[in-house]
This record gives structure tokens, sequence and C-alpha cells, in this order.
């Protein structure tokens, strides 16, 4: 009798953990939220989409994809914030609708993302607003490998700490992204200790950290406190606190550290601030601080664009900063003379290198200034888009035409930030002298000479009042 007490209790007790695996629901791999959505609905399709996002990322799988349809996302429900404020606890990708159409909006009450240890998370497509901690991290702190990626953080603020937008101590990957106006004491757009950061085709532009002389303070756009960092390819534009502020402090050298600062297959330094633009930037483009009792390292910081082709590096820089050689800007025509009615090409080029007494030519395999950089053409005769035109670089070069509908001596010009080069184009009319044609005919193997000391006084004066009318404006 016994042994059939046991025997059914045994099947009775299987029978429940059969029922419970049976009826135990796995949890999609991919989860979609809409502000339209509904929080009862199952979210695995559009038509079903949840509507707030803490429910989206609850309801996906580990290693899930959360899908953030178009809209801002703002809700809380009795107190409860459920778009912000919000643990991530698993390994995922948060995928936007693009910067720009999927916004979420802290409204200056919370921190948006909170980001726990030893998670590998991707963060796509999404403008991050109004994030606001008096900790670390504004918008993001993240304990884990994040990588962020054509997302826009504005308006963020860590109010007595680091990291206005983003705050790691981890590994931090920065793509493409937009960082406008974010605030904190260190770091006001990215704060990054001990970790590993990667920021490249970045803008950077009026983010504000402290300017108080603390070396923990500072550092407007990126403050990195003893980690590694590659910060290539990037745009920093009137940021405040110095752009980019570095620090090694004596406690934080050890072996394990000194091994993550070396390139080991090439045996190089790891540590890189290359092909950037670093423009406007008060007090320096970048900061070291000198640690008197440590051996601070040479900071590789060559093949910058400093906003002219002679930078006063002495306004730009503090520490120990191998600036040598840095990007130089050429301006030319094929044609120097031309006919009426010809279509000139002018190429405005920074893929050039200078180290104060010699220009050479740069191996653009290795990178060029950012994509993007705005070039005013500008022109007294004929048209380059009316008298002036703003084209922007791809690959280090920006184009613009002149269309030679006037005949003279044609003034052309190419300006960038403090930056002003100029050469005449001939403008020939269809009338001959002394039996001989004056026609020119555009394309020729004639080269405009190359100016690089700047502007004759009449271009100059043009493109002084076109820059002080708003006509050269960053490129967002």
């Amino acid at each position: 009798m016994k042994q059939k007490i046991i025997l059914l209790a045994s099947v009775f007790i299987l029978a429940i953990i059969m029922s419970g695996a049976v009826s135990a629901t796995p949890q999609p791999d991919q989860i979609y939220v809409s502000p339209d959505g509904d929080d009862n609905n199952d979210g695995v399709t559009p038509e079903t989409a949840v509507q707030t996002i803490n429910v989206g990322i609850n309801k996906v799988a580990n290693n899930g994809l959360v899908k953030l349809g178009p809209g801002t996302y703002n809700k809380t429900i009795n107190g409860d914030s459920k778009d912000v404020d919000i643990k991530i606890s698993k390994n995922l990708t948060l995928q936007g609708a693009g910067k720009g159409s999927t916004i979420i909006d802290a409204q200056g009450n919370s921190q948006i993302f909170n980001i726990d240890y030893d998670l590998t998370v991707l963060i796509t497509g999404i403008t991050f607003k109004n994030g606001k901690l008096d900790n670390s991290g504004g918008a993001i702190s993240s304990d884990a490998t994040l990588t962020v990626k054509d997302c826009e953080f504005i308006n963020n603020q860590a109010v007595n700490d680091g990291g206005g937008a983003i705050f790691t101590h981890t590994t931090l990957n920065v793509i493409n992204c937009v960082f406008t106006n974010n605030k904190a004491e260190s770091g006001g757009a990215i704060f990054n200790k001990g970790g590993d950061l990667t920021v490249t085709g970045s803008t950077f532009s009026g983010n504000q950290a402290s300017t108080d002389p603390d070396n923990y303070k500072g550092g407007g756009a990126i403050f990195n406190y003893y980690g590694t960092y590659q910060i290539i390819g990037n745009t920093f534009l009137n940021n405040v606190g110095s752009a980019i502020k570095l620090w090694n402090p004596k406690e934080t050298n050890s072996e394990e550290f000194e091994e993550k600062l070396m390139d080991n297959t090439n045996n190089i330094p790891a540590n890189k601030i290359n092909f950037n633009r670093i423009v406007g930037n008060t007090p320096f483009g970048i900061y070291q601080v000198l640690d008197l009792e440590t051996n601070s390292r040479i900071v590789d910081a060559k093949y910058n664009w400093w906003g002219s082709n002679n930078p006063d590096f002495q306004n730009l820089v503090s520490g120990n900063i191998d600036y040598t050689p840095w990007l130089y800007m050429k301006f030319n025509s094929n044609s120097i003379k031309v006919k009426k009615g010809d279509n000139v090409p002018l190429i405005a080029s920074f893929n050039y290198l200078y180290d104060g007494k010699t220009v050479t030519d740069l191996d653009t395999t290795l990178g060029h200034i950012p994509d993007g950089t705005p070039v005013l053409f500008t022109t007294n005769l004929g048209e380059v888009g009316s008298k002036s035109v703003t084209k922007y670089t791809i690959n280090g070069i920006a184009t613009a035409t002149l269309r030679a509908t006037e005949s003279g001596n044609a003034l052309v010009g190419a300006a960038t930030d403090s930056q002003a080069l100029s050469t005449t184009i001939v403008i020939a009319g269809a009338a001959t002298v002394n039996n001989q044609s004056t026609t020119h005919t555009a394309n020729t193997a004639n080269t405009i000479a190359m100016q690089t000391t700047g502007f004759p006084i009449a271009a100059l004066l043009l493109a002084i009042l076109m820059i002080a009318g708003g006509i050269i404006g960053s490129k967002k």
C-alpha cells in the first residue's frame, strides 16, 4: 500500500512538471513597439505591437530584437515610467526607425537606460532627448559591451558627475552618431572610466563640461579617464571644457593596463585621435592632464584638421600631444583660361599633410577629413550657384562648378572654417585680337596655381560677409 501511494504521488508530480513544461511559452525573438500600440498585445507583428519600451524588452527573448516604430516615447502609467528609467538585463538589439523618427524623450525627469554587467547590446536609429541624472550617464549608463550606431543625443545631462549622454567603464563603440548640447561635470557627451572606447564618424557640437581646473572635470565632448580610446574621423565643433580630455593618474597604472595600451599586432600604441575635424572648442581641442608623478605618454593626434593650414597649436592643444603632420587644404581647377559659356570644375582637397615646412600627399587609404565638412565656393564673375554655394566633402574632396556666364577675370574662392583660398580664372569672349582667336577651351592641361597663404582682399571680404551671414553652417 505504501509503495502504491508513493508511485501515485510520483506520477502526479511528474504530470504537473510535464504540464508546466508543455504550457510554458518561449519568448519571441522579435518584438514590435509603437506609441500607438497596446501593452496587452503580444508584440510579435507590427499590427499587434505593444505600446511601451519596457514591456517590449521584458517580452523579447535573450539575444532578441526590439523594433521601435516611429514616434515619441515618453509614456508614464500610474507614475511608473514605461519608456525611460529602464534597466536592461539581457542581450538584445534595440532598433529604431532612424534618428529623428524614433525619439525617446525623458523630459528632464530621469535617465533612459541602465545596462547591466556582462551583456552585449546594440542600439541603432534612435534619438535620445532630455535624459537627466544626478549620477553618471544622463541618457545611458552601461556596464556592458555596448554599440550605439546612427543615433542622436540631444540635451542630456549628468548633473554632478560624468557622461551627459553616455557613461561607460567597459566597452563602448559609437558609430555615426550626433551629440548636441549635452552637459556634465566631466565628459559632456561621453565619459569613459577605464573602459575601451571607439568613436568613429560622429559629430559633437555645443556639448559642455565644467571649466573648473580640477583634473576630474572637463572634456566637453569626451573625457577619457585611464581607458583606451580610438577616436577616428569625427567632428568636434564649439564644445566647452575642451573637446577631448585625457587623464591617466598614477594610481590607475598596472601591467594589465599597460598591455591594453599596445596594439600587439604591430607593437604600436593603441590609443589614437586621427582624421578628426577639431574646430572652435574652448579652451582646447585636446587637453591632457600632465601628472607630475607619472610619465604621461605621448598622445597620437596626427592627421587632424584644425580649422586652417597654419593652426595656432598653443591655443589648440595642451599636454604631450603629437599633432604633426596635420591635414592641409588646397584649392585648384584644371582650367586657368576658359571661354564664356564653359563649365569649370572647382576642387577643394584636404588630402594633403603639412608638418609646418613641407606639404606632402596624404595616403587616403589611412583616412581623410570627415565626410560632410562644408566648403563655401565663391566667385565675383559667373556663377557657382549664384555667386556662392556650400558643398560638402566626400573622401576628403569638395567640388563645385563655375558657370562662365561673364567675360573677364573671375576671382574664385574656397573657404572652410578659418581657411580661405582663392585663384583667378580668365574668361575670354569669342572676339579676335590681331587676327588670332582669344577663345580657350575648358579642361585644358593648365592647372591653377595652388594658393596656400590666404585670400586676396576682395575675396576675403566677400567670404567674411558670407560667413557672417550664416552661409557656412556645420552639417548635422
